[in-house]
């Protein structure tokens, strides 16, 4: 028979609304992401505007749920990796913000001169 590890100190149980949280709260959170973003479009606000104020107020809820509920009491407690964090944050914001954008031209420009050279439009 195959018994589920025990808990340990750091470790504990989730059991009733905090396991149907953590079961569900981040799909649920998702799913509302997107109806308030499409609710902002729909209602006039700029798509840009609609998703920063999506992701702010879905990271604040995702801290205070991690605050509450931590599947580890340890990581309540700073493990001195916030130079790791920042530096992934920057790393992020530039690859998303720069490179990506960067790299969608290029394929773009790529696709544009091949298409051209078989003589056919984009």
């Amino acid at each position: 028979m195959v018994t589920a590890p025990r808990p340990t100190s750091a470790r504990r149980r989730l059991e009733g609304a905090e396991a149907l949280v953590a079961m569900l709260g981040f799909p649920g959170l998702l799913c509302a992401g997107l109806a308030a973003f499409m609710m902002l479009v729909g209602r006039g606000v700029d798509a840009n505007a609609a998703s920063l104020v999506v992701i702010a107020v879905s990271y604040a809820l995702i801290e205070v749920a991690e605050r509450l509920m931590p599947w580890q009491r340890t990581w309540l407690h700073s493990q001195g990796d916030l130079r790791t964090d920042v530096g992934l944050f920057v790393t992020n914001g530039l690859v998303g913000g720069v490179l990506s954008p960067l790299l969608l031209v290029a394929v773009a420009e790529l696709g544009a001169a091949l298409s051209a050279r078989v003589g056919m439009g984009l």
